[in-house]
């Protein structure tokens, strides 16, 4: 074990890794002392040795840029956007891109549907007049799903918008999740699945009416009657707490009153305290005048 001098006081004692601790700390010259030295003497005269110094990692190189990036080779173009196929028919193999998320919008007011999984995933289809669907070769819109019925549904679209029917089919026909057992119109942005395949339906963005209507209260709550809503019946006020009586007060038992103390007297014998009528102290047995 060994002893080291601080601020003139030694310390210790302390195993030889925490003296080299406090030599890094304190300075190699610091005065060390252990068993069988014959006096206080420099840490570098008694044979320690400093601490190794903590090395650091390099820092990493960074990755090579890739050949476009070093200017040896242009930036690879683009991929250029799948072309839309005449209606009915879905666009080649090779020509389709992988499947949007969601269709935005089509110009002009035209209605389309774009496969985004299964056997259509990619493919394009422009809605015009009456359309069937299935897998039927001589369906209008044709997807070969062997969970699709023949004749699956039909899609009609007019100047108002575009409808789709399932025509009986076995697996059944979904618009955003729920299986349509009408004729159900659709929007910009749904989600039609026959099969195995999802269509996401694109189309004109609905007008957006700027035209303001002012109603009294009177006519706002006639309306809301008229669509179904009623008004919630009023509810009674909450009746009053009922008033706490006041505990009585008690009053303090009054203190008993102080007995009197009896006369007593010093026995002149023992010096005992006897009693002042006694005629003989209890603890010698002496006369008492």
């Amino acid at each position: 074990m060994w002893y080291y001098l601080e601020n003139g006081q030694p310390e210790g004692p302390v195993s030889e890794t925490t003296l080299l601790a406090v030599l890094d700390r304190l300075g190699f010259e610091t005065m060390v002392w252990s068993e069988g030295m014959p006096a206080w003497a420099p840490a570098r005269e008694a044979g320690l040795r400093p601490p190794e110094p903590v090395q650091t990692p390099a820092p990493l190189e960074p990755a090579p840029a890739p050949p476009f990036a070093a200017g040896l080779f242009a930036e690879p173009p683009a991929p250029a956007p799948a072309p839309v196929a005449a209606a009915g028919h879905p666009a080649s193999p090779a020509a389709a891109q992988p499947p949007q998320a969601a269709a935005g919008p089509s110009p002009a007011g035209e209605w389309g549907l774009t496969g985004r999984t299964g056997p259509a995933a990619g493919s394009s289809f422009r809605l015009e007049g009456r359309m069937t669907l299935g897998r039927s070769p001589q369906s209008d819109i044709c997807i070969t799903d062997d969970a699709l019925s023949r004749n699956h549904a039909v899609v009609e679209c007019g100047p108002e918008g575009c409808v789709l029917t399932d025509t009986g089919s076995t697996n059944g026909t979904f618009v955003n999740g729920v299986r349509i057992s009408e004729p159900v119109a659709l929007k910009n942005g749904d989600v039609i699945v026959c099969g195995t395949s999802e269509l996401v339906v694109s189309g004109p963005a609905p007008a957006v009416s700027d035209r303001t209507v002012a109603l009294s209260v009177e006519e706002a709550a006639r309306l809301l009657r008229s669509l179904g809503f009623e008004q919630p019946p009023a509810q009674a006020p909450a009746p009053a707490p009922a008033p706490v009586a006041a505990a009585p007060a008690v009053s303090p038992a009054p203190f008993p009153a102080a007995q009197p103390t009896a006369e007593v007297r010093v026995c002149p014998h023992c010096g005992a305290t006897v009693r002042a009528a006694a005629k003989f102290c209890v603890s010698c047995g002496g006369a008492l005048r």
